[in-house]
């Protein structure tokens, strides 16, 4: 697909089979080959974490360990899991895609043993493992241009795929011990203060570290990464989220994008582009609003059919148009 000069619409029933088996671990080594996945703080690419490296992160392999799958209430998915590894912590939550790419390929990180524990220490700590993985990359890209040395980082080697190198650090920016402190505000800050043209390396959307999902491969992510309020968000929209939440199958007026087209088009900005990506972002403003799971609305408007069930649920009689309107107008929908 990498290659193929022309891409299909993708039918988010696809992701329904994928998430019930693997929860989003089914991404792992998929993201990666298909050019979705940052790599080596967004400058490698699936040559420097093909199939072979990338092994240990397989969907497969974690499902060996996995003991228990759980659900949030009433889904029919049940995408979580709870893993038997070996460890401090004998048992562990299975770390999400996001997650695991943050620890793992961003940083070249093979080591599935060191992802399951370091995802575990920053959900105890009640850090985000995203902006902990693109901060730790951002410190090894530095440590790489010399920017940072070994003096700089309580003797740690932070070269690329030390997998022992990164759990230390990690564990120092939960303590802000030495090196850790300076890094546990995240890229900006850091880099900041480090200076030394420090801020090349810092991959950032207004100070938030972005999500494993490549805007150069989906330029909606680019767009919603820097224009929504909250930046750097991969849950709110992009060319793929539209194409999977099927709006035009229940509000009026809204594009259809072609079953078969060209790649080269994904990156035209026109106004079907933007009118696109701004119904992502008020659909899924009416969706969190509502406390609704954004993997079911992936299955398609025509499937999942919000809209009706909230004039159910609350005796409106609203009509998509309607809530699409008031879900970008109001600070809370509605």
């Amino acid at each position: 697909m990498r290659m193929l000069p022309t891409q299909m619409a993708m039918d988010g029933m696809i992701e329904k089979i994928l998430l019930r088996k693997w929860g989003t671990s089914n991404l792992n080594q998929a993201s990666v080959e298909m050019g979705d996945a940052p790599i080596k703080n967004w400058k490698g690419s699936h040559l420097d974490f093909g199939i072979k490296r990338s092994l240990p992160t397989n969907p497969d392999v974690i499902k060996q360990v996995e003991r228990v799958k759980y659900h949030c209430y009433s889904c029919p998915l049940g995408c979580g899991g709870i893993c038997a590894v070996q460890g401090k912590f004998k048992q562990t939550h299975k770390p999400e895609y996001e997650s695991t790419l943050a620890l793992g390929g961003l940083c070249l990180n093979n080591d599935m043993d060191s992802i399951f524990h370091m995802n575990e220490v920053l959900n105890r700590a009640g850090m985000d493992t995203i902006s902990a993985g693109g901060t730790v990359a951002f410190a090894i890209e530095c440590f790489e241009k010399g920017i940072l040395t070994k003096t700089d980082t309580d003797g740690l080697e932070l070269t690329w795929g030390n997998a022992k190198a990164i759990v230390a650090l990690i564990e120092k920016m939960v303590r802000r011990e030495g090196i850790g402190d300076l890094l546990a505000d995240g890229s900006k800050r850091a880099a900041q203060r480090i200076g030394k043209r420090s801020a090349d390396y810092a991959i950032h959307s207004g100070g938030q570290e972005l999500p494993m999902h490549d805007g150069r491969n989906d330029p909606g992510f680019n767009l919603h990464y820097s224009a929504e309020p909250a930046p750097g968000r991969h849950t709110i929209g992009s060319q793929l989220y539209y194409e999977m939440f099927q709006l035009w199958k229940q509000v009026k007026n809204l594009p259809r994008p072609k079953l078969l087209y060209f790649k080269d088009r994904k990156y035209i900005a026109d106004e079907q582009k933007a009118v696109m990506a701004a119904a992502c972002s008020k659909y899924m403003n009416v969706a969190n609003g509502a406390g609704l799971c954004l993997f079911g609305l992936f299955i398609g408007a025509g499937r999942i059919r919000v809209f009706d069930w909230l004039n159910a649920a609350t005796g409106w009689r609203k009509t998509p148009e309607n809530y699409l309107e008031n879900a970008i107008s109001t600070p809370i929908p509605f």
